[in-house]
């Protein structure tokens, strides 16, 4: 199928970016972390210099981290949608995608920070809901071992009221996952200049048959 015919790409991709990623990652940190070697020193102000340079060097070293991490994110999304939706290997898709990246900074940026103002309010939404159905199938089975003071009877209703709890949950993390691919997607078809044209009749069924490649 497209997914086992893509796996090899996408691996390729992953690795293409990834390794490079975990060398830089691992020499900044080294980097930060070097100054630690003065506490093999004797002197008490040496190991105080040593801590004071660790701090101010692993500061803008988890700065720089965390950026590097928000650019490689949003360039993976076009990588993968370059692999699947125009049919390349690893290498033409990585070319593809910060191609494409590289000459629409602003509005990959934009998309950017849409779904990440996106998420912040999903996670808000989340918080409640999540405590609910946490909390309720919880507090019930605390009221029924209370009552009883039998664990089989709180273990069977913690069970028959958390597993659906728990279902919901996974339901809907599964449909935040897919509106955020589908945006991610209809973003790179409209920076690619790939969406059907508005007056076509089957423009519908045409992105939502993109779409669907990507989607898990």
């Amino acid at each position: 199928g497209l997914g086992f015919r893509r796996f090899w790409p996408y691996l390729g991709i992953s690795l293409a970016l990834g390794i490079p990623m975990a060398i830089l990652s691992i020499g900044l940190v080294l980097v930060g972390l070097s100054p630690l070697l003065l506490l093999l020193a004797k002197a008490q102000a040496a190991k105080a210099i040593a801590m004071l340079l660790t701090v101010l060097l692993m500061l803008p070293i988890l700065l720089i981290l965390t950026a590097m991490s928000v650019v490689i994110s949003a360039v993976m999304e076009f990588l993968l949608r370059a692999c699947v939706l125009e049919n390349l290997g690893a290498i033409a898709s990585v070319r593809r995608g910060w191609t494409l990246v590289r000459g629409n900074l602003g509005k990959v940026a934009i998309l950017w920070l849409t779904l990440f103002a996106v998420s912040l309010g999903w996670g808000v939404f989340m918080m409640p809901v999540s405590l609910v159905l946490i909390g309720v199938p919880v507090g019930i089975a605390a009221a029924v071992y209370a009552a009883s003071h039998a664990i089989w009877p709180t273990v069977l209703v913690g069970i028959l009221l958390g597993l659906p709890a728990f279902g919901l949950l996974i339901f809907l993390g599964g449909l935040y996952r897919v509106f955020h691919s589908a945006a991610w997607t209809l973003g790179y078809l409209q920076i690619a200049g790939k969406l059907p044209v508005a007056s076509s009749s089957d423009q519908p069924s045409a992105v939502s048959g993109q779409i669907s490649e990507v989607n898990p």
